[in-house]
């Protein structure tokens, strides 16, 4: 057939796989890439390990233009890292979504910060045996336009 694996960066590589018709059919490629690059393997004298992360858009399910295949490839395969090394994970519309939100949010949060949209609470610490205040914690907040409050660990990830 036609298949073929190119590097496109870094650590990074494509397997373009023809005649699938259906996930499923990708699945002995998958599972034989995964296996074989578990194995560990010897330059000079040392050992090196991987453990490949594998992310999958299906054409022309996904998406019939390739720029688009390759970012859907691209967001399942951190989906993939996510789930821990040596792991696969096929694009799902939930995946660009999220993107989508991420980009807006980020957008939001550059326009947060020229209109002032946030403001520091403080929170007492209190010694438990005597129940006297030896200090405070200053917390950040963010009070979005539209989508109310925005907690810390959504917005600071996003700095």
């Amino acid at each position: 057939g036609s298949d073929f694996l190119a590097r496109i960066g870094g650590d990074e590589f494509v397997v373009v796989l023809t005649g699938i018709e259906t996930a499923l059919d990708a699945l002995p490629v998958i599972e034989k890439i995964l296996r074989e690059g578990n194995e560990p393997y010897q330059v000079r004298e040392n050992i090196l390990h991987t453990s490949p992360s594998i992310g999958i858009s299906i054409f022309p399910d996904d998406s019939d233009n390739i720029a688009e295949l390759l970012q859907h490839a691209d967001m399942a395969m951190y989906a993939a890292k996510e789930q821990g090394r040596n792991n696969f994970q096929f694009f799902t519309e939930t995946m660009n979504e999220a993107a989508q939100e991420r980009l807006a949010l980020e957008r939001d949060l550059r326009r947060a910060l020229k209109e002032n949209q946030f403001s520091l609470v403080y929170q007492p610490k209190v010694e438990a045996g005597n129940e006297q205040i030896v200090g405070v914690e200053a917390l950040i907040r963010w009070t979005h336009p539209q989508k109310g409050n925005i907690p810390p660990n959504v917005f600071i990830p996003l700095a």
